[in-house]
This record gives C-alpha cells, structure tokens and sequence, in this order.
C-alpha cells in the first residue's frame, strides 16, 4: 500500500491525515509550489514597509477612531497574527484602542459567534475589543451607483470611522480571481441587493484572473467611494501559515500580492489521470466553499476519470442564503456553469459530514457520498483496474494552473 499525507478541517484542529492507495496504483502528489513561512521580524517589516501609502500610524494620526474589518472563517487567513500588529500602530498613530472597532466582513454569510471570534481574532482581542459582524439587511447607508450599475450599500458602522482598514487573505476566488483588496468593502461590509448586483457581473469562471475582471473592478470602484484607507493582506502556504503579507494601498499592495501568490500556488497538474483526490482545505469548513476544490480535478482527469472530493466540512453543507436552494442566486444543479461541468465527469464525496440532501444542492442527483475514504475506496476498486494514474491534489481550492 501507499500512504499520503494531507491537511485537514482548516480552523477546527488543522490536522494530518493519511491517505492509503494500492499498491499496483500509479500515485502523484501534485503539490502547489508552496513558501516557507515568515518570521516575526519579516511580518513586522511589511508594516514598516506600506506599498503606495503611509504607514498605519502616519494614516491614523489626527484620527478620531478605526474599523478593522475581517474576512470570516470561511477563508483561511490567520487573522489573529497580525491584529495587535496593526492596533500596535494605531496606538502610536493617537487611536486607543477602545476606539477602535472591528468588523466581521461576512458578506453574505452567516453572522460568525464568539467562539468564531476566539479563532480568528485571538481570545485577547475578541474580548477586550468591540466585535461586530456585519449584518447585509440592516444598518447600511445608500452612496449611490457604480458606473456597472451597482447599488452602493455599506455598513454604516464602516462609514462612521476615520480610519478604514481591511484585514483578509489573498487566496484564488473564481468571480473576483484573488480575495483580498477591495473584495473586503464589497461584499464584505456591503448590503444585499449591492452583493447580489456585482456577483452578477461574472460570467464564468474567473479563478485567479484580477487584471480585465470586471466583478473585481466593480468591487474596487465601490471600496474607493466608501474611502479604504490601507489594506493588511496575507498570502498562506499550504499549512495555512503567514507567507507573505502586503501592506498598503488597496490596489497595489493587493496586486503585489497577487504576483506573490501566483508563485506559491502555482502547481503542475499530471494530465490524462483516471482519478483526481482534491483535498478542499483550507476552503474545507463547508460545502459551499468545499466545491470550489473540483475544479483541480477538471485540470487532470480524463474524459472517462473520476473526481474524488475531500470535504471534512465541520460545519457540514454551510450558510448562504443567496446560493442556499430557494436563494435569489441559486441555480438547480446542471443548470449553472459548474453544474454543467460536474456532469461531465463522475463525481464522488468523502465526508462524515454531509448528507445525501446537502450534496443534492450543489451537485449532481448521481454523486456518490461516503462517510470515510475506505469505503470509497472500495467503490473505486470496483471500478478500476491494477495499473490506474492517481492525481492527489493536497490543497486543491488555492492551487492554481498554468
């Protein structure tokens, strides 16, 4: 037999589990490029080092208060290793911290509780400072309409602060190409019918493609109108450590970023395979950010292969209620543009998790689900001869291929 090891359950104990193959079977790693992680000193020498703005205290001087604003668990970024960073500056800039208040840019997704806080934020930070989550059908304030016909509603918690500091991570997204930037302002921190009018603007994929993108245009048109002052983003490795981090303006810190990230994800998919395993960490809290692992096997299984979907999804099929069945953006499966494509190929399920109604929401009626890899393993036994070509992609929804 053949054993892999790969990460699991990002945020709920990001642990290591082996993976064992037959023997007679022709296994490939297909790992991303991947970075060392950085170093207490390089972390506090991008804040020293802002691209296209001033430092954080130079911007905070004069200042009467801040919001942090910061992506939710569904996105990997260690959060908490940065924060008394930035408060650290602020409080040399003259913002004490009891005027500073943070943010929990959701979007859309569901309100993130204490416990959620703890993760992300730090215990410390969690309690001592003021912690809202962002509520897209309350408290936002109308600034008009983008020149692509979004509605501008943003959170009026936001709009009141001096100070505008976006915290998030820089990892693929197939409408806005890479998260981070002005991707915090909208949807993050914005109003429904605004979240709903620029996820329309896409029409496909647009995994890892910002330049000519026309979601992610509109997004940062609408960031520069609410006035995003300084943006702290970081780019993970694999192990969901801090690898890089770009401080400054929101275009181009986050562009620098981009051109980071590009390297460290940058994998070199086998082609022709019979099976892929996509592991979903770190997207791997839910099914709905589980999903976005697939289109790593599309790279590398045949006509004829199957996908194998890895999804610890400890929050089993998640919260969105734009994308939920029934939702204003949801599409039955086969009818949107990665529904059609899953039905090109055979697609199997491995989690503990899920349950057959969780993935009739997204996927095809015909995917198999399976409580443990053995048991799908078994099934695909059945299916497959001695000498078969195995893709294993460790962290599928962040690699990216060229």
């Amino acid at each position: 037999m053949k054993r892999l090891i790969m990460p699991y359950a990002s945020w709920y104990q990001d642990r290591k589990v082996a993976f064992t193959f037959p023997g007679e079977w022709n296994v490939t790693k297909a790992r991303l490029k991947d970075a060392k992680p950085l170093g207490e000193k390089e972390i506090r020498e991008a804040f020293a080092s802002p691209i296209g703005t001033k430092i954080i205290s130079e911007l905070a001087s004069g200042k009467r208060d801040a919001v942090l604003m910061v992506d939710d668990l569904s996105r990997p970024t260690p959060t908490s290793k940065v924060v008394s960073l930035v408060l650290d500056e602020l409080e040399r800039g003259g913002i004490n911290e009891n005027n500073v208040r943070i943010v929990m840019a959701v979007g859309a997704h569901r309100p993130q509780n204490g416990f959620d806080h703890e993760m992300k934020l730090g215990k410390d930070i969690a309690t001592k400072l003021e912690v809202l989550n962002h509520n897209p059908y309350e408290r936002c304030e109308y600034l008009g309409v983008s020149s692509r016909g979004t509605p501008i509603r943003i959170n009026k918690y936001v709009l009141e602060a001096d100070l505008k500091i976006g915290i998030g991570g820089i990892i693929p997204h197939g409408g806005a190409g890479y998260g981070g930037g002005g991707k915090i302002i909208l949807p993050g921190v914005a109003g429904v019918e605004t979240i709903i009018a620029n996820h329309s603007i896409s029409e496909g994929n647009s995994y890892g493609i910002v330049e000519g993108n026309e979601e992610r245009m509109d997004m940062e048109e609408v960031a520069f109108e609410v006035g995003l002052d300084v943006i702290v983003n970081l780019v993970m490795n694999s192990e969901r450590e801090i690898a890089g981090v770009f401080v400054g303006d929101m275009v181009k810190a986050h562009r620098e970023g981009v051109k980071f990230a590009e390297k460290v994800y940058s994998t070199r998919a086998p082609k022709d395979m019979d099976i892929a395993l996509v592991n979903a960490y770190p997207l791997d809290t839910e099914l709905f950010q589980a999903i976005k692992a697939v289109g790593a096997g599309f790279e590398s299984v045949s006509e004829n292969g199957t996908i194998v979907l890895l999804a610890a999804c400890p929050e089993g099929r998640g919260y969105h209620p734009l994308y939920e069945k029934g939702g204003r953006l949801w599409e039955p499966p086969g009818e949107s543009w990665i529904g059609e494509r899953l039905e090109e190929r055979e697609i199997m399920i491995v989690s503990r998790n899920l349950g057959p109604k969780d993935i009739n929401q997204l996927f095809p009626k015909d995917t198999l689900l399976f409580e443990n890899w053995d048991n799908a393993l078994n099934e695909l036994r059945k299916e497959y001869n001695r000498n078969i070509n195995v893709a294993v992609f460790p962290c599928a929804p962040i690699q990216i291929f060229h």
